[in-house]
């Protein structure tokens, strides 16, 4: 993600379109459309691959757009930043903007439940599970955690991480459901966590000690294929087969992933 080309890439590593915009997330919904949020902005974009028409679907300014998924619904879940910092206060909006395909606002995912707790502090990437969404929630640089709450804002579970050394501190960057509602992590500091459907550990998919370079893409086909976009261009397909994993890397960026 964060990139300065959205290539879409057939399975066997053939280019098949390339967009030349800078985008911090993207998302493919209905009729081959594909919508971007501006990276370090507020404004998402639609494009149309079949056509290659592209427009701004709406401007959320003043405030900061991160991940973007299109729902099954068609509508967009969007993370949504007053100020893309760490720090929040009573007045901080930080939350999860529900639009509909034409970019009207619909709702916002902001406090836990009927409380003003807020749920996130920095919300990076959003991904639909079932009637939940999977939350990337930034910490720090270089820090986070996955919140799971269902579509009415009440918290399933919030993951920090499952090894507590210091040198392997928690660093989610993406997160994909499959279709058996287990979850996948990116996290950039050390591998691909798998968890199980309740939110528990069950393992790494991969991780550094298996080639692994700094994951910061990650998402699962319909062949139920683990594709991990990582730094340098590297694009790596794990093949899930019961509790075997086989890998397969190309070079191809880790904007497709």
């Amino acid at each position: 993600r964060l990139a300065s080309e959205i290539q879409r890439v057939q399975k066997h590593g053939q280019i098949s379109d390339r967009i030349t915009r800078e985008a911090e997330d993207f998302s493919i919904g209905p009729a081959d459309k594909l919508y971007t949020t501006e990276l370090v902005g507020s404004l998402i974009f639609q494009y149309n691959l079949q056509d290659k028409t592209f427009s701004t679907l709406t401007d959320l300014s003043p405030n900061t757009v991160k991940g973007i998924k299109v729902l099954r619904s068609g509508d967009l879940a969007v993370c949504l930043l007053d100020k893309d910092n760490f720090t929040i206060s009573k007045q901080s909006k930080r939350t999860i903007r529900i639009l509909n395909p034409a970019g009207k606002f619909l709702s916002d995912i902001e406090f836990a439940g009927n409380s003003s707790n807020k749920l996130f502090v920095n919300p990076h990437r959003v991904e639909e599970r079932m009637d939940d969404f999977c939350v990337v929630d930034r910490l720090s640089v270089n820090e986070g955690r996955l919140i799971v709450v269902s579509k009415s804002s009440k918290v399933r579970f919030t993951y920090t991480g499952f090894e507590k050394d210091p040198k392997h501190r928690f660093d989610p960057r993406d997160v994909v459901a499959a279709s058996d509602d287990s979850i996948y992590i990116a996290d950039r500091n050390y591998g691909i966590h798998q968890l199980t459907p309740l939110g528990l550990f069950a393992r790494y998919l991969i991780t550094y000690e298996d080639s692994l370079f700094r994951p910061l893409a990650v998402t699962i086909d319909d062949e139920q294929t683990v594709w991990v976009g990582c730094e340098k261009g590297i694009v790596q397909r794990l093949k899930t087969q019961c509790c075997d994993v086989f890998i397969e890397e190309s070079d191809i960026p880790e904007s497709c992933a």
